[in-house]
C-alpha cells in the first residue's frame, strides 16, 4: 500500500492536484513527509490522521489555508507567540519557520498529540517550548475527556464534558492534566508582550482568555 500511495502523491504534486478531504483520509500516510511553504519546509511524522493526511496530500494549503496563510503573516513579525491547543503542532512549527528567532510557546495536555509535537519539534531542530498543560480559568488539575481508541474522534478530546458529548458516541476516557491560568504563565515567565495568540480549546477558548 505504501509504494501506491507514493505513486499517487508524486502524480498528483506533479499535475498540482488538490484532493479532497473525502480521499486523503482513505489513503493515509504514516512516514515523515515535508511541509513545503513560501518560508520554507519543515518536516512532521504522519499519523494516519485528518490533519497530517491533509498536509501530506495537498501541502500547507491542505487544511484551513486561509487562517494558515494569516497566521504565518503576523508571526513573521512577532517575537513572542503562543499556541493554545497545539494539537501536534502545525501552528507552532510555521511559527518558528517564519520568525526562528521568535519565542514560541505551545500548549497541548493530551498526551497522544503532546507526544507527536514533541517529535515534531525534534526532527526541525526547533527550540518551541512544548507545555504539556492545559490553559484554562483556574490553576489545578482537571479531567480530559478523550474518546477510547479508534471509537471517535481525538480532535474533540475536551475539558467540557457537554463539548465531549456534543460531538461524540462514546463514553469518554478521562486523563487528569495540569491547568494553568495565562495570568500566571504569564507572570512566572516574565513575558512582557504577546504578539500573536491562537486558541482552540474545543469549547474552552472564554476559560482560556
Amino acid at each position: 500500500m505504501a509504494i501506491v500511495v507514493n505513486a499517487l502523491y508524486k502524480v498528483c504534486r506533479f499535475l498540482h492536484i488538490r484532493l479532497p478531504h473525502k480521499f486523503t483520509n482513505r489513503w493515509p500516510f504514516n512516514g515523515v513527509f515535508k511541509v513545503l511553504t513560501h518560508a520554507g519546509t519543515f518536516r512532521m511524522k504522519g499519523t494516519g490522521k485528518w490533519i497530517e493526511n491533509a498536509l501530506f496530500w495537498n501541502g500547507i494549503d491542505g487544511y484551513e489555508p486561509g487562517t494558515v496563510k494569516v497566521f504565518m503573516s503576523i508571526a513573521s513579525r512577532c517575537s513572542c507567540i503562543v499556541d493554545v491547543g497545539a494539537n501536534t503542532g502545525l501552528f507552532s512549527l510555521v511559527a518558528s519557520l517564519v520568525s526562528p528567532k521568535a519565542q514560541v510557546f505551545a500548549f497541548e495536555p493530551f498526551p497522544y498529540f503532546a507526544s507527536m509535537f514533541a517529535l515534531n519539534n525534534r526532527m526541525n531542530n526547533f527550540n518551541i517550548n512544548l507545555l504539556a498543560v492545559a490553559v484554562s480559568d483556574t490553576n489545578g488539575y482537571a479531567d480530559l475527556y478523550a474518546p477510547p481508541p479508534k471509537k471517535g474522534n481525538l480532535y474533540s478530546t475536551t475539558l467540557s464534558m457537554v463539548h465531549y458529548l456534543n460531538h461524540q458516541q462514546s463514553k469518554p476516557e478521562s486523563i487528569r492534566v495540569q491547568t494553568v491560568t495565562l495570568e500566571r504563565f504569564i507572570s512566572e515567565n516574565k513575558i512582557s508582550n504577546i504578539g500573536l495568540m491562537k486558541v482552540d480549546a474545543e469549547n474552552m477558548d472564554i476559560e482560556v482568555i
